[in-house]
């Protein structure tokens, strides 16, 4: 076939700790960086140089900036919500 070989899409395994760590650290950094950039100003570069972590790293978790606020939202703020329980009153107030 011409010299050429099919590279087949890399994509991380979510089931791969290392890849877990990567995740959350990267999420964890954009988190933080996004009230002091806001989502127009939290670009792949930006956040490669603050998450110790390639561009390309970046794209092969989220394709898109917009996937990466997407995963974002979805997550929810890292506040340490309370565990669920049988007590509401317990569960409100912690």
């Amino acid at each position: 076939m011409g010299g050429f070989e099919v590279v087949a899409d890399r994509r991380p395994e979510a089931g791969n700790p290392r890849v877990q760590r990567t995740r959350a650290r990267v999420l964890a950094v954009a988190r933080d960086l996004l009230p002091e950039v806001g989502p127009t100003g939290l670009t792949y570069t930006l956040l490669s140089e603050r998450a110790d972590v390639t561009r390309q790293t970046l794209y092969r978790h989220w394709s898109t900036r917009s996937a990466l606020l997407f995963d974002l939202i979805l997550e929810g703020p890292d506040v340490g919500y309370p565990k669920p329980g049988t007590d509401l009153r317990t569960v409100a107030t912690a």
